[in-house]
């Protein structure tokens, strides 16, 4: 789920106001959630500059610092980009975990973003950075990962966008296309039409009289008249030991007066019992009572209610088996979805960090081994290089001693014969030392693949198999707290 927020067309009070209302809501939803290892929420906000400044305090300063001091803990990310880090406060760059930095044109915009990087990692080269940075290409960036050990260097890749400048407020009509929600004049006829329907002329006269053993109850509303209906209100309570599952539902529902009562055709209403009045308003109307109605038809409406309860209303649960996870009281399919997206990539994060311990131990010792075979390398190919340079000149100077009639030439012909076997013998030992870096290279790259080839396969499995379960009420735990004659209010009397 993604909402996008735009506020270019305020002026800066009010953009100022906006955002600190945003960011008070963000913290207060944050910290009724629990902690986590793994991305619940990203906030992410073009340009920042004037809302956490170095030295002024606007209202937003103190949100934005709570937020970059804690809400790691509760899986929500801040991503907040700038072009003026020099008009950041320090403390807030310094609790920052990743830094993607750009060419800096300014030394003061680099000076700040200096003393950020030194003081968020304590055994940074200040010196070193600064060069870095210095050199920064085009399109080339640096990372800074307060959990690695120095900065990566990366270039970005070409892309085509299309650079509009800020959007107008009648241009969003453009942006959304088809996914417009439907406009409110349009439904409104259809909603006049439904209502012009439902309200047929109907006789509208005075109370009837009935049994004074058949309670009646009035429902709170506008109207000028009564409409009869039956009212059914119980406590039911749902129980599953199995799913831990143990929920009262109160529910009231109102069904249309006939011979037969139907509480399939009923609707639930939002009254609690107190709410309901004892008698009637004062100038409404009765609509007529077609059906027979005495103390008998009342035990008759609760009995139907009651088997209506136990059979066709069920509680609604979903489970998800293999992240072993069960849906709340009337969360539905979707926000349970929600829900358990998060747990999956918990699951799916302590998966990827036990595969890299498990294979950890093998990588450093074939990465040290690498290592000294590379520094051997490097000493034999040195040396053969060394070895056989001296062997050229020692091998040249003994011809020009043979051709100029050294008489020492002959012997010195033999010893450089011995110099290049042993050149040729850490040549060789030199390319054996490279041969085995080559091996331990594919080694290392042959663990990588299986380490991602078994996280691929995690990752490739379905974790979100949602399964709809319905929970029944036992009879014994219907307990039925009204069952009434009800007077619904409408506008004439009509039926509802």
């Amino acid at each position: 789920k993604m909402s996008i927020l735009s506020i270019a067309h305020l002026s800066d009070q009010e953009r100022m106001f906006f955002v600190t209302l945003l960011l008070n809501e963000l913290v207060s939803w944050m910290r009724v959630q629990s902690g986590t290892s793994s991305l619940r929420c990203l906030f992410y906000m073009d340009e920042i500059f004037g809302y956490l400044p170095p030295v002024a305090n606007p209202p937003s300063k103190k949100l934005f610092m709570t937020l970059l001091k804690q809400a790691r803990a509760f899986g929500v990310g801040l991503l907040l980009a700038t072009q003026n880090p020099g008009d950041l406060d320090y403390k807030a760059l310094s609790n920052v975990g990743s830094w993607f930095i750009g060419r800096l044109q300014t030394e003061r915009d680099k000076e700040k973003v200096l003393e950020g990087l030194v003081t968020a990692n304590s055994g940074a080269d200040k010196a070193e950075l600064s060069k870095q940075l210095s050199g920064l290409g085009k399109r080339v960036f640096m990372l800074n990962d307060t959990s690695e050990s120095h900065p990566i260097l990366f270039a970005t890749r070409w892309v085509l966008s299309y650079l509009a400048g800020p959007i107008m407020r009648n241009r969003f009509k453009e942006l959304i296309g088809d996914q417009a929600p439907e406009n409110a004049e349009t439904a409104a006829p259809e909603a006049a039409e439904t209502s012009a329907a439902s309200a047929a002329p109907a006789n509208v006269g005075t109370r009837p009289v009935l049994d004074p053993d058949i309670p009646q109850v009035f429902i709170p509303g506008q109207g000028k008249a009564y409409q009869p209906s039956v009212l059914g209100y119980a406590d039911v309570l749902y129980k599953d030991d199995k799913l831990n599952i143990n929920e009262t539902r109160s529910q009231m529902f109102v069904a249309p007066l006939k011979d037969y009562i139907n509480w399939e055709e009923s609707t639930v209403i939002e009254y609690t019992l107190n709410e309901l009045e004892t008698d009637p308003r004062d100038g409404f109307g009765f609509g007529e009572i077609d059906s027979e109605v005495s103390s008998k038809s009342v035990k008759a409406w609760q009995n139907d209610f009651v088997d209506w309860l136990y059979k066709g209303k069920p509680m609604e649960i979903y489970t998800c088996e293999t992240l072993d996870a069960v849906s709340l009281p009337d969360e539905d399919e979707r926000a349970f979805r929600i829900r358990i997206a998060h747990d999956a990539r918990e699951r799916r994060d302590d998966f990827v960090a036990r595969i890299r311990d498990d294979y950890q131990k093998e990588i450093d010792t074939l990465t040290r081994q690498r290592e000294r075979a590379v520094a051997k390398a490097d000493t034999q190919q040195s040396q053969a290089s060394s070895h056989a340079m001296g062997t050229a000149i020692s091998i040249g100077t003994t011809i020009l001693g043979s051709l100029f009639g050294s008489r020492r030439s002959y012997g010195g012909i033999a010893r450089q014969a011995t110099k290049i076997g042993t050149t040729m013998k850490e040549r060789r030992e030199a390319a054996d030392a490279e041969r085995s870096v080559e091996e331990l290279d594919e080694k290392l790259a042959a663990i990588e693949e299986e380490v991602q080839r078994k996280v691929n396969e995690f990752q490739n499995e379905d974790l979100i198999n949602v399964e709809r379960i319905e929970i029944l009420p036992r009879k014994a735990d219907i307990n039925v707290k009204k069952i009434a004659l009800s007077w619904k209010p409408v506008e004439d009397g009509s039926a509802a």
